[in-house]
């Protein structure tokens, strides 16, 4: 999209550098941004420039403004004494800027902004008509392409959900709205809200509502996920963000960010997956033995898989080594990991705990 949107933009109006970001995470960070011709920043430098962007301010200011001129926002004092002036637009050589957004709601999903050198001057009234004429044309593309990603989040969601049935998962968007549940996972919101009494007597999706303590860890993983997104880190892990009940620690649950890679323009989805603890009494009514087992084989790799496969079978370190190909100390490590994951002490403990 950013090609096509550098091509329109030098043809609609006399420029030095076009400029594209998508995905604010906050409206002074966006999360991907190209620029034609390139200015070469590496990712300190690109960090440093939103920082002390004034653009961003302006646009908080502002929400659902659609066109703006840099000196309709700052004045020129003002925008010659600005470190973002002096540290970035100067050494680049420009000077005068016309910035469009997009927005969703109160969220700018991203902006377009053509810049020009001081000779060329500033943009003319005719110039930004020209540019607010094709604001909707630019903005049903950022819309389409936020739908495109959004779609394939949960897509990758719902193929995790269905690769786990039926192991109980809720799957909520980025305001933590329920996308789906199985009716396992019903089941363990009711075990954590109410209580393995209460919860017994509770029947489908009455009073289904996610608990509280999820839906406060998954607001912390947001705020988290706006860090770490500003430097391309993931918070996503195989192993999930774990979560205990705050009085039943045999309750718990991991909760994973589900996005299709850190350059997706739209925010991940959350999945939630509830577990027991190993050797957890089974009156809290989690599910029949068959399910537990399920849920704690999900935990495992897939060498941790076949390693308790194999130790199942009565199968010595030796015997086990040999059919993986690793050696024997590679296999007494990696059973020391498996025990340590599954809170038990032995081979013996082990087996019963699968059966």
């Amino acid at each position: 999209m950013a090609k096509a949107v550098f091509e329109v933009m030098n043809t609609a109006v006399p420029n030095r550098y076009v400029g594209v970001y998508f995905q604010v995470v906050e409206f002074e960070k966006p999360l991907i941004v190209r620029v034609s011709p390139d200015f070469g920043y590496n990712p300190a430098q690109w960090k440093r420039f939103f920082e002390i962007n004034p653009v961003g301010a302006f646009w908080a200011a502002h929400p659902g403004m659609k066109i703006f001129r840099r000196s309709d926002a700052f004045g020129e004092d003002e925008w010659r004494a600005m470190d973002f002036y002096r540290e970035f637009a100067e050494p680049k050589g420009w000077y005068h800027a016309a910035n469009l957004g997009f927005w969703k709601g109160g969220r700018l999903l991203g902006g377009v902004c053509a810049l020009r050198s001081l000779a060329q001057g500033d943009f003319s009234d005719a110039e930004m008509k020209r540019l607010l004429g094709l604001h909707s044309y630019l903005d049903a593309a950022m819309q389409r392409l936020d739908r495109l990603h959004a779609e394939r989040n949960a897509r990758a969601a719902a193929e995790q959900l269905l690769q786990r049935l039926p192991l109980p998962t809720v799957l909520l968007d980025w305001d933590l709205r329920v996308i789906h549940s199985n009716a396992a996972a019903c089941d363990s919101c009711a075990l954590w809200n109410f209580g393995p009494e209460q919860a017994r007597a509770i029947k489908g999706r009455d009073q289904f509502h996610v608990p509280a303590v999820v839906l406060e860890k998954c607001r912390e993983l947001k705020a988290q996920w706006h860090d770490k997104m500003i430097e391309r880190y993931t918070l996503d892990s195989p192993t999930g963000h774990p979560l205990c009940h705050p009085a039943r620690p045999e309750l718990r649950a991991n909760i994973h960010l589900v996005q299709r890679s850190t350059g997706s323009i739209t925010k991940p989805v959350f999945r939630v997956d509830f577990e027991q603890a190993p050797g957890a009494n089974a009156e809290t009514g989690s599910g029949t033995s068959a399910e537990r087992g399920l849920a704690l084989s999900a935990r495992l790799t897939r060498r941790e898989r076949e390693l308790v496969e194999l130790l199942c079978q009565g199968a010595a370190n030796k015997d086990i080594a040999g059919r993986l190909s690793l050696s024997v100390g590679t296999i007494k490590k990696e059973l020391n990991t498996l025990y340590r994951k599954l809170e038990v002490n032995s081979r013996s403990q082990l087996m019963a705990l699968m059966r």
